[in-house]
């Protein structure tokens, strides 16, 4: 009886050794979770911060360099250019940028191409309209996507200029375009205006402009701005689109990004760059 009474307690004491070194384990495992936890939490605290300073800086120097105003009220934009236009500076500014930040983290990485008239591709997010420039065939404004209306305001580089005139040959539909024809103090010359239905061809006719005459397509949900050899001109593209409640609308240049690599923590961040 002693016997087993011996054996019952060195099995009863392996038993309870197992458990607490097991309870060990359990707790420093345990507690190694919890600092990994905390050093990945603060690591993706750390990610989330470099990304928005980055797109901070990228708005900022859109804001002060990109030579398109744009204006962003609920579901319109408007964008404001000088046809042709000059990138130069903005390349240059956002060029610096990209090399500084590089070269202070080896982590980042910014894939931006240099844009100018015959590439420029801004996209509005989330109704993901684009307008761009096409230079093929003397074409040099697009704008690609469902529109509810169009408004074009298209002011002249001169003072007391001759009246253009405006000619629609269109489908009626539901989208309003919209022309205004300005000199260069803000004075309408001219203006006009007509229901579409922008799934079908649809021009417009502007004759009399400073330096040549000027057309307006709209047909499949593409407009186009097709210049013959008219210069010098200030183009205000206002645009009202669809409303999505809950988003806020956003400028970005498609395929372009912003790449922050996170090793260690096999995270990363890969997204669009964000103008305005």
């Amino acid at each position: 009886m002693a016997k087993l009474r011996g054996i019952f307690y060195s099995l009863t004491s392996l038993i309870l050794a197992t458990l607490i070194l097991t309870l060990a384990v359990i707790i420093s495992f345990n507690v190694n979770e919890s600092d990994t936890r905390l050093r990945d939490s603060s690591s993706l605290d750390s990610l989330n911060d470099l990304s928005n300073s980055i797109e901070k800086t990228i708005g900022f120097i859109s804001a002060n360099y990109f030579p398109i105003n744009v204006t962003i009220e609920k579901n319109r934009v408007i964008f404001e250019e000088d046809l042709p236009n000059n990138f130069q500076n903005f390349n240059n500014e956002l060029l610096k940028f990209k090399d500084f930040a590089e070269q202070e983290d080896e982590r980042i990485f910014i894939n931006y191409t240099n844009i100018d008239n015959n590439n420029l591709n801004l996209q509005i997010k989330p109704q993901g309209v684009l307008y761009f420039h096409d230079n093929t065939i003397n074409r040099k404004l697009m704008i690609s996507g469902f529109v509810e209306n169009y408004t074009f305001t298209i002011g002249e580089n001169c003072v007391g200029c001759p009246t253009p005139t405006i000619t629609f040959n269109t489908n009626p539909g539901s989208t309003n375009l919209r022309i205004i024809i300005q000199d260069s103090t803000g004075t309408t010359l001219t203006e006009d205006e007509t229901d579409i239905d922008a799934s079908m061809i649809n021009q417009a006719e502007i004759e009399g402009i400073e330096g040549g005459d000027l057309t307006i397509d709209v047909n499949n949900f593409i407009s186009s701005l097709n210049f013959n050899g008219g210069q010098g001109l200030t183009i205000l593209s206002e645009l009202t689109l669809i409303d999505i409640p809950g988003s806020n609308m956003k400028i970005i240049l498609p395929n372009n990004s912003i790449m922050i690599n996170f090793s260690k923590l096999e995270a990363a961040v890969n997204k669009e760059i964000k103008l305005f």
